[in-house]
């Protein structure tokens, strides 16, 4: 039975769903589900993506991660001893997860849906064009992120004709919020999308690994990268950051063990530290939807919903702060990581088209001429049958506030409890110097409600 796949390349975390006659599941690409958005080199030279750039890369100097930012900048990215593009990058992880898609369904796609910011205007979407091209799908659609999430929500909760909702996207690099109309035959989208270009968890990490390294008086920041031995402790201390604030959505502390190379420094952070530190970006991210519904002609009452979207709304204090800023229901699935990808799967699953062809490597090349695009309205999809193992909750404005945070770990622990049983699995290879797939023939949809033709968020 064919299928439509929908994949999520997101700034930190990779993540797809297959859509069918059966309804809409996610696509484990390894014991985690998602996988890393990293690339890697190996001592070989293969590059690698996913989990396996983070098993076998050459050191810490052969990784490159967050080149989702880089896109549209024509500045080759430095992974070990070659330099590749962020389309480059992109591709080679597009082609392992459509490799492993295929492999786990047991069949290639009918028919491929990626998505892309909704703030991305034609100058990155013309660069988003060479991923696909480079990774050899010539048979693809384009929907913006919180399009592609109202899709689940609707799916899952039944948004009705009429109802108009905001969509809070808040991932690992980047910030998004559009208003969205519920149409019989369309989604509509109301007024100016706008967004944070260089707001999200990585940004998290970094003002936790800016406070670790005041905090050791400046021991961290003293590091050589070019140390082989430094630069291993640089990239132990990030990925420790990034736990950490894992940590913090679940637990009111968390105790840390930083490992210098003169020896491990012990150190706590705790969750009232943590929402001090990311307080004004938190809030800056409301500061945006308040304009956004602005632009869009209405109030915050006009609001059926705030849909919240992303993994790094799954912090508490982002639930906290929204809930009580705009006392509006706040919609939140058990795995926003995955509310896209699960939302452009059930839109795949609508257009089936012809089998994408098999991807090709990706090599170092230079940069190919931008895509021609097409102005082509999003038809709405209508609802699949709801997934039994994604039950969503839909939380009213409370009468006191400390009820939020309570709900949001509660699930949180939940979704811990699960993740730390698992380990990491490697992905695909790709080997410098093989020949790219030549230009597609398919047309890039611009979807409605570009507001930033250079593609740079604003805000905030």
């Amino acid at each position: 039975m064919g299928y439509g796949v929908g994949i999520d390349l997101g700034t930190s975390f990779t993540s797809a769903a297959a859509g069918g006659s059966g309804g809409v599941t996610v696509v484990p690409l390894s014991p985690r589900v998602v996988v890393p958005s990293v690339a890697g080199t190996a001592p070989d030279g293969s590059l690698l993506t996913g989990t396996a750039a983070l098993a076998r890369a050459a050191g810490p100097a052969a990784l490159a991660r967050g080149f989702k930012r880089r896109l549209g900048d024509p500045s080759p990215l430095p992974v070990g001893r070659a330099r590749f593009s962020p389309p480059e990058l992109m591709a080679a992880q597009l082609r392992d997860v459509l490799t492993e898609v295929a492999r786990k369904q047991g069949e290639p796609p009918e028919s491929v849906v990626l998505t892309c910011p909704a703030v991305w205007g034609p100058y990155r979407r013309e660069h988003f064009a060479e991923v696909p091209r480079l990774a050899g799908v010539h048979d693809y659609r384009l929907v913006t992120e919180p399009e592609a999430a109202a899709t689940h929500y609707s799916r899952e909760r039944r948004l009705g004709d009429g109802e108009t909702v905001a969509v809070y996207d808040l991932g690992g690099g980047t910030f998004d919020t559009t208003i969205l109309r519920i149409r019989p035959g369309g989604m509509e989208i109301l007024g100016t999308p706008e967004g944070i270009e260089h707001l999200g968890g990585i940004d998290f990490d970094d003002v936790l690994f800016t406070n670790l390294d005041e905090r050791l008086g400046g021991a961290i920041s003293a590091l050589d990268p070019a140390d082989p031995a430094s630069a291993a402790a640089l990239s132990a201390i990030r990925a420790l950051c990034t736990k950490t604030k894992e940590t913090l959505s679940v637990e009111p502390e968390a105790r840390l063990s930083v490992p210098l190379p003169s020896g491990a420094r012990e150190i706590s952070v705790s969750r009232t530290d943590f929402n001090a530190m990311i307080e004004p970006s938190v809030r800056s991210t409301i500061d945006a939807l308040r304009r956004t519904v602005t632009s869009a002609g209405l109030k915050i009452d006009d609001l059926a919903a705030i849909l919240l979207t992303g993994g790094s709304s799954r912090i508490p204090l982002v639930t906290e702060m929204v809930f009580g800023e705009f006392g509006k229901p706040v919609r939140v699935t058990l795995h926003p990581k995955f509310t896209v990808a699960l939302g452009a799967a059930a839109i795949a699953a609508t257009r089936p088209a012809a089998p994408a062809k098999a991807p090709a490597p990706v090599a170092p090349s230079s940069s190919a001429p931008p895509v021609e695009q097409d102005t082509v309205a999003l038809p709405f999809v209508r609802p699949l049958p709801p997934l039994a193992s994604d039950e969503s909750y839909i939380a009213e404005p409370p009468r006191k506030k400390w009820l939020v945070p309570v709900i949001t770990a509660s699930v949180l622990v939940v979704i811990a409890a699960v993740t730390t049983l698992l380990f990491l699995l490697p992905s695909g290879t790709h080997k410098p110097g093989a020949g790219a797939p030549g230009p597609s023939t398919s047309s890039l949809p611009l979807v409605r409600g570009d507001a930033n033709e250079s593609g740079i968020g604003f805000g905030g």
